[in-house]
C-alpha cells in the first residue's frame, strides 16, 4: 500500500531542506507561524513576478499591474478550489498567523463574540493566540476558558472537551494550535 504523503519526496520541492548545516545534518524547519519555507515552484513563481510583472493590484490600467492582477486573482481561484470554498471572496491573503488571528479577532469577534460568551484556548497557546482574544473578551463581556495541560503527557487533551454536548454548545470560538516547538508540544491525534 502506497502511503497518501511521501515527506521525502515532499521535502525535494524545498531547496532548502536539502542545506546541511554545521553540523553534517540537513535541516528539519518547525518555525511555521513566523517564516514558511518556500516549495521551488513558489520561489520561481516569486521570481517571475519580480522579473515580468512587479507593480501593483486592483489599481492600475497598464499592462504589467494588469498581468500581476490577474495572476493574484488566479492564485486565489486556484486556493479557492483547493480548499472547496464558496467563492474566491472567502480567499484572504495574510502576511502570516499573527496576522490572521487578529483580522479574526478585530473583524469577525468584534460582531460576534458577545458579553457572556465562551472562548476555549489551551494553556500553551502563544501569546499571539491569547492577545487578541483576552482584548476582545474584555471588550465584550465574553469569557476566556483554558484548557489545562496533562504535564504528564505535555499534551492538552481536547477530545473530552469536544464529546461534551453541554461544553460544546456553550462554546463561540475555539482557537486551538496544533503544536508548539518551543514546548515540543503537540495535540492528541
Amino acid at each position: 500500500m502506497q502511503a497518501l504523503l511521501d515527506v521525502y519526496k515532499i521535502r525535494q520541492d524545498f531547496p532548502i531542506l536539502n542545506r546541511i548545516l554545521a553540523n553534517g545534518k540537513n535541516i528539519i524547519y518547525f518555525d511555521n507561524a513566523a517564516t514558511t519555507q518556500k516549495p521551488k515552484k513558489v520561489i520561481d513563481s516569486i521570481c517571475k513576478y519580480y522579473s515580468e510583472y512587479n507593480s501593483n493590484i486592483h489599481r492600475a490600467v497598464y499592462q504589467i499591474a494588469e498581468e500581476a492582477t490577474f495572476e493574484y486573482e488566479k492564485t486565489r481561484e486556484n486556493i479557492c478550489k483547493f480548499i472547496n470554498a464558496r467563492s474566491t471572496e472567502e480567499i484572504i491573503f495574510t502576511r502570516n498567523t499573527t496576522e490572521s488571528i487578529n483580522l479574526i479577532a478585530y473583524s469577525w469577534g468584534k460582531r460576534n463574540i458577545k458579553k457572556g460568551n465562551k472562548v476555549i484556548l489551551t494553556e500553551y497557546e502563544h501569546h499571539s493566540n491569547i492577545v487578541p482574544w483576552q482584548m476582545l473578551c474584555n471588550d465584550n463581556g465574553a469569557k476566556i476558558i483554558s484548557l489545562p495541560q496533562n504535564r504528564a503527557s505535555a499534551r492538552c487533551h481536547v477530545y473530552p472537551l469536544f464529546n461534551n454536548a453541554s461544553i460544546l454548545s456553550s462554546t463561540d470560538l475555539t482557537s486551538l494550535r496544533a503544536s508548539s516547538i518551543s514546548l515540543e508540544l503537540s495535540a492528541p491525534r
